[in-house]
């Protein structure tokens, strides 16, 4: 019955159908191509082309194999030498453009083995070995309808196994190229991400070092007694440590310190215009004088610390760093109060009392500015602790390194202050300080180093403390800020407790 199905009745129509069935089942997009593939071989069968054919140049691939130029006649295709030849090379040449390209470029060989009159040696050779067994097979049927089934037959298998084969091969190019490419992504952001993590690594190392050194670094100043904190308040609060008093506004805070600094930077430059035409350089060796001069800086400092802190009051950043600016002016003001009133001990300690001829801005330099630097610390709420007394010390110390240099160095003292019947060279800048009896003046060093920075730092502890409790402002101004990061969730609690009342008031 089959041989009877292949006679010439039948014609192309069963053929594609056949080749439809055996090598793609039910797939009828590929119809065209199996058209063009029966069309090929009956062109080439009957060695000129079928009236029906597509045109070249729609379909160029059903131009006989040998025109085509990719077999010669007689010649047989071998994979492997198709491997070691330069058609793969142009492939993965061709690889820049992209796995589509390599795909497409793969279908087109293929079906160009496919239509051409030798197909895929290993397949044929296979086609023709079942193409012999079923002749013997079918011995006995009509030979022509035998030989014209057997040879379709055969030219199926042998269509199938190619393109099983090809398929196999492309599904295998297809999934090695999509786990390249999921490789490559991965890679990708392996590489990426990886990179960013080790970033974000080395930048929390860092930053756990510098917080780690910073910690370090402010406990030995702690220790040395130079700490530059501002607690109580928490450090991102130093606004309102500068910008805060009991017993005024803000914006009177501010033009108040605008007003001390400029009473004391222009009684600094009355007396320096005074007195400079008279000592010249020798003006710079009175611990007076130098108090003046740090004091004009600290003032200007002080004004711009607290207009910016005013500008500041309603940032909310607990944990923000205090500014270098703010740390200057806390270690110069520390160091400043207690040595305001030291310079002026040992002025009148040298002077009769009060002072016979001396003008007033020599008065005010020797005591005006005690006054004004202590009522600057009580309107206000500048934090001092006992961990900042190494700030006077350090004051004190330097200034009697400086007594050592100008003794040795025989600077003396203006002529104005003799100090017979030693030569004014020899004169000491104190007489508490003179070096010429050096036990004596050792003595009262040492006393001064160790009982003058915890005498004077316990006592502004003390004036701190008392300044503190009669200021409750400052106290309900640290725990609001305290607060303020759990309000909103104790206000939606507070709201949530007061819906689920309201629902059982209305379910009752």
């Amino acid at each position: 019955m089959a041989a009877d199905g292949f006679e010439g009745g039948c014609g192309r129509q069963c053929w594609l159908e056949v080749l439809r069935k055996t090598l793609f089942g039910e797939d009828v997009a590929q119809l065209g191509v199996l058209e063009a593939v029966v069309i090929s071989l009956e062109a080439e069968n009957a060695g000129t082309p079928t009236p029906d054919a597509p045109p070249d140049a729609v379909l160029p691939f059903t131009q006989p194999a040998a025109a085509r130029g990719i077999l010669q006649p007689g010649e047989k295709f071998d994979i492997l030498e198709f491997l070691g030849s330069g058609a793969l090379g142009g492939v993965f040449k061709t690889s820049l453009k992209g796995p589509q390209h390599i795909l497409r470029m793969w279908d087109a060989y293929v079906m160009r083995m496919l239509v051409s009159d030798k197909l895929v040696c290993s397949a044929w050779e296979v086609g023709a070995r079942l193409a012999h067994g079923t002749r013997a097979f079918l011995a006995k049927g009509p030979p022509a309808s035998v030989d014209r089934a057997v040879d379709l037959w055969a030219f199926a298998v042998t269509g199938h196994f190619a393109l099983t084969a090809h398929r196999g091969a492309r599904s295998f190019v297809e999934n090695r190229l999509e786990r390249l490419q999921q490789a490559a992504a991965f890679l990708q952001r392996f590489l990426v991400m990886g990179f960013r993590q080790e970033l974000r690594r080395i930048k929390k190392i860092g930053q756990r070092k510098a917080a780690l050194r910073a910690v370090q670094k402010a406990a030995a100043m702690d220790r040395l007694g130079l700490s530059v904190d501002v607690l109580p308040w928490e450090p991102g609060d130093w606004p309102k440590a500068f910008a805060t008093s009991p017993y005024m506004s803000t914006k009177a805070l501010v033009i108040y310190r605008g007003i001390v600094a400029v009473v004391l930077i222009g009684h600094a430059l009355v007396h320096f215009v005074k007195w400079w035409p008279q000592d010249g350089v020798l003006y710079w060796i009175y611990l007076s004088r130098w108090i003046t001069t740090l004091e004009v800086i600290e003032e200007i400092l002080y004004f711009v610390v607290t207009l910016w802190a005013a500008k500041r009051l309603g940032v909310n950043a607990p944990s923000d760093p205090v500014p270098f600016m703010v740390k200057v002016v806390i270690a110069l003001f520390c160091a400043l109060m207690p040595a305001s009133v030291l310079s002026t001990i040992l002025y009148y300690a040298t002077q009769p009392f009060p002072p016979p001829g001396v003008p007033y801005v020599s008065l005010f330099v020797h005591g005006g500015d005690v006054i004004l630097l202590h009522l600057t610390f009580f309107l206000s709420r500048f934090p001092f602790s006992i961990r900042k007394i190494g700030w006077i010390a350090l004051v004190g110390w330097t200034y009697t390194v400086w007594s050592l240099i100008h003794f040795f160095a025989k600077i003396g003292r203006p002529e104005r202050e003799p100090c017979e019947p030693a030569p004014l060279n020899e004169c000491p800048i104190y007489e508490p300080l003179d070096w010429r009896y050096p036990l004596r003046t050792s003595i009262l060093v040492a006393l001064g180093a160790l009982v003058g920075p915890p005498l004077f730092g316990s006592l502004y502890v003390f004036l701190t403390g008392a300044r503190d409790r009669c200021d409750t402002g400052a106290k309900e101004l640290r725990e609001r800020q305290l607060l303020e990061p759990y309000q909103a969730a104790l206000e939606e609690a507070i709201a949530q407790k007061c819906r689920e009342i309201e629902q059982q008031a209305i379910e009752l």
